[in-house]
């Protein structure tokens, strides 16, 4: 799976997140601060508490010249998937 992190109102943080098909570029104008590749799995029965959720982050997008920030975006994602701001 592919994602960005960009900020669609001052100083809050989100992840999108979309198939790998899609060239990060697609997104260009959303301004996204880093971009690349994250794996997501679940456990627990509920699924969107933020313990529930794990993300890994790996690579970069060549298409928009941006780096993955490895822990700091696997908590973006976190927080985007879990409703917790």
């Amino acid at each position: 799976m592919k994602y960005i992190i960009y900020e669609p109102v001052v100083c809050i943080e989100l992840a999108l997140l979309f198939n790998e098909l899609v060239e990060h570029s697609t997104f260009a104008h959303l301004k996204p601060t880093s971009a690349g590749f994250c794996t997501i799995s679940t456990s627990g029965e509920d699924r969107c508490f933020e313990d529930d959720v794990e993300v890994s982050v790996w690579g970069e997008s060549t298409s928009l010249k941006l780096k993955s920030n490895g822990k700091e975006d696997e908590e973006i994602i976190k927080r985007t998937l879990t409703f917790r701001t």
